[in-house]
């Protein structure tokens, strides 16, 4: 996991790619499960500028796979999450959790993955009660290997944590 933070003054909106909106001063705790770009943009009446800044991430080994989370979104009122296997083991089966607001709403049983293979599912069985277009920030939180069904070498990067 990587902290990236983040101080701006005078935007009346900042965004940061693959976040979202966010609080013109903060910090947030990612995961990518490769290298990523971060872009910063902040906008007042004045316009719009950006920063970026880059987060590198290495490779695990070959023999053991490594699932972290790789996006959530909702789509009417359902929730959605991808997961990759980074590592380059295939995995077992294993479980995924949905966390809002701390409490556990949801999970999925995830099928075995292959080293580097992504999928994007759904949890079954729930419904995304919180709309689309509200004011304000939701805590959410994904986690992969739930239950510590599969052996990696990081058991510490199986989440994502957000504000949608």
């Amino acid at each position: 996991a990587v902290t990236l933070s983040w101080s701006v003054s005078g935007t009346t909106q900042a965004d940061i790619s693959t976040i979202g909106s966010v609080e013109p001063s903060g910090t947030r705790s990612v995961t990518p499960a490769s290298s990523t770009e971060y872009v910063l943009t902040a906008t007042n009446n004045a316009g719009t500028t950006s920063m970026k800044a880059k987060v590198d991430v290495t490779s695990f080994g070959k023999d053991k796979p490594e699932l972290v989370i790789t996006g959530f979104r909702v789509e009417g009122n359902k929730a959605y999450f991808k997961i990759k296997n980074v590592g380059g083991g295939h995995s077992k089966p294993s479980t995924a959790y949905l966390f809002v607001e701390g409490s556990k709403r949801a999970s999925c049983l995830v099928e075995p993955l292959s080293g580097d293979e992504e999928r994007e599912l759904p949890f079954p069985n729930y419904e995304w009660s919180y709309g689309s277009g509200r004011t304000f920030r939701l805590p959410v939180r994904v986690c992969a290997d739930a239950l510590d069904q599969v052996l990696e070498y990081d058991e510490n990067n199986n989440c994502l944590s957000m504000d949608w």
